[in-house]
């Protein structure tokens, strides 16, 4: 708004003075005719003389506009695009001040603008560790990690059926299972049936205790593994020994 107030008054007071210049042209021709003898423009030096003059000066005023125009925009073009001032001697301290005070303005605004007690069903809510997070989709990404850590334990598991529960699935794993991790399936089962087919979303506490059951159970599988690895490993220094015996 107020930059095309000043480019609209600019362009006034251009048209207004390109009006009286073309005037005291006229005027002074007028002049220099009435004061001829006989009052004619022709063969009038007087006349010639303020008409090259006008032609003069607005030739000289059109070339240091167009001088000035250039030099500006020359000047323009030199400045990055990513510039931006930021302190007080860059620009006039009038304008610091004011853009100062619009910046600590947008940013109470922007501030008081966030959300601060939103809650959305079945997602994190902002400022907990659990933001943007969707519980029903994060607890049924856990599923297919946590088959495959299985079947590095346990190679022939059954595939993988939506229909299956995991307590289902995962039964062969429970002879390996001490008591205490047993309650960790169940609450992972329920957690999983619950995303499947729940039409209500999940909790935060039972996204946690879901999550937490996961943990536990891939934990629980990592160490079966590891255990396997070394067992087959000892089982292949054994071998490599009693080959050697046997040789010699």
């Amino acid at each position: 708004m107020f930059r095309s107030l000043i480019s609209g008054t600019y362009a006034f007071l251009l048209c207004v003075l390109v009006f009286l210049f073309f005037m005291s042209a006229v005027g002074m021709l007028i002049q220099a005719a009435r004061t001829a003898h006989p009052p004619h423009l022709r063969n009038n030096w007087n006349a010639l003389v303020i008409g090259l003059s006008y032609v003069s000066l607005a030739v000289i005023s059109f070339g240091y506009y167009v001088k000035r125009t250039v030099a500006i925009q020359r000047k323009l073009s030199q400045i990055p695009r990513d510039y931006i001032p930021i302190r007080e001697d860059d620009l006039p301290r009038a304008v610091y001040r004011h853009i100062k005070s619009e910046h600590m303005r947008t940013l109470a605004i922007a501030e008081r603008s966030l959300p601060k007690t939103t809650f959305r069903e079945g997602w994190g809510s902002p400022g907990t560790p659990f933001h943007g997070i969707r519980f029903r989709r994060a607890l049924l990404d856990t599923v297919v990690p946590l088959d495959s850590a299985a079947r590095h334990v346990i190679p022939h598991l059954p595939r993988l059926r939506p229909r299956v529960t995991m307590l289902d699935h995962f039964a062969p794993l429970i002879p390996l299972m001490p008591p205490e991790h047993e309650g960790s399936l169940q609450t992972y089962n329920a957690a999983i049936h619950q995303a499947r087919y729940s039409t209500s979303e999940p909790t935060e506490s039972e996204f946690i205790m879901g999550m937490r059951a996961a943990g536990q159970l891939g934990q629980l599988l990592d160490e079966y593994q590891q255990e396997m690895s070394e067992r087959s490993t000892i089982s292949a220094t054994h071998d490599e020994g009693s080959l050697a015996v046997s040789e010699r």
